[in-house]
């Protein structure tokens, strides 16, 4: 089973990263790639992550850049709590053991708000804000932090195009295919690369850590690029538009967010949704079980955006 382990990979994960001695495992729920487990020993609690796929040339990027960055902010006092992840006995942050990817890091505290209300909102864009202000200061490796660019995604659609077997799913896919696409060459059009910085591109409930209802410890660092800030910025408001006016106020008390961005945040939400249709048909191995939800949530907002930018 993916979401369990065997004694020889426990044995190896607390041997490579002295852990301790093994009290209790837990298997965490959530995520979309990785399979999380929370080792509880005599030396304290630490979140294991098992690996959902192998590296490749984008992964180990990904990874360079994502421990990069979590040791600038380590580094600067961020005033959040982060993941700081655990060297292993040869000196590198991933073991490999039977074949498959481990890394490790000491648990932050807190707790998961999954319908974030008002005042969680505000404490969403203060710490976007925060987080923002200090990436605009780290100037990031030209040889390891690209700009993001969106064109890659036209060969996604070109294989979803290809589907012939039925069910609802593929019917949902093929139907809505040329729309997807049609408006994806249209935001490539745009001139979208306004205030670049290295972005988190995954602020969502999930990544959040509270502590009586103040957003302590950010997560999952794994996407990480070199893009406009207002992606983020999108990201969020793409699940809270309604609270639009709000999140950004709160942000503008921390860090500048200009007119023109907020212009483009409805492209942003609409090229994000542009990525999650390809994603959720292509991309969701761990839990194909909820493609089809995901993809006729992915239809119903594109709609209610597309909207709004037209």
């Amino acid at each position: 089973m993916v979401n369990k382990l065997s004694k020889k990979e426990i044995n190896a994960v607390l041997s490579r990263y002295n852990l301790g001695k093994l009290k209790d495992i837990r298997y965490h729920e959530g995520g979309m790639i990785s399979y999380i487990f929370e080792f509880k020993t005599d030396k304290g609690n630490f979140i294991v992550r098992k690996l959902g796929y192998q590296f490749n040339w984008y992964h180990r990027t990904q990874h360079k850049m994502e421990f990069t960055v979590l040791e600038h902010l380590h580094g600067k006092d961020f005033p959040y709590e982060t993941p700081m992840f655990l060297k292993n006995k040869n000196g590198n942050y991933v073991s490999r053991i039977n074949g498959i990817l481990f890394e490790v890091y000491e648990k932050l505290e807190g707790e998961h708000i999954e319908k974030l209300d008002e005042g969680n909102v505000k404490e969403v864009a203060k710490a976007l804000a925060i987080y923002h202000k200090y990436m605009s200061n780290y100037k990031p490796d030209k040889g390891t932090f690209k700009v993001r660019r969106y064109n890659w995604m036209l060969d996604r659609y070109c294989k979803m195009r290809k589907i012939e077997e039925k069910g609802e799913l593929n019917m949902r896919v093929l139907e809505n295919v040329d729309f997807f696409e049609n408006l994806l060459k249209r935001l490539l059009r745009k001139d979208l690369g306004i205030d670049m910085l290295v972005i988190h591109s995954d602020f969502s409930p999930d990544n959040f850590l509270f502590r009586d209802n103040k957003l302590t410890g950010i997560l999952d660092f794994e996407n990480l690029s070199l893009y406009a800030k207002a992606y983020d910025v999108a990201y969020v408001l793409r699940r809270k538009f309604g609270l639009k006016d709000i999140f950004l106020k709160e942000y503008r008390n921390h860090m500048r967010f200009s007119k023109e961005e907020e212009k483009n945040l409805v492209s942003f939400i609409l090229l994000n949704l542009c990525n999650h249709f390809w994603w959720t048909y292509l991309g969701m191995k761990k839990r194909p079980d909820l493609k089809l939800r995901s993809m006729k949530k992915t239809i119903k907002q594109v709609n209610e955006f597309y909207k709004m930018w037209k």
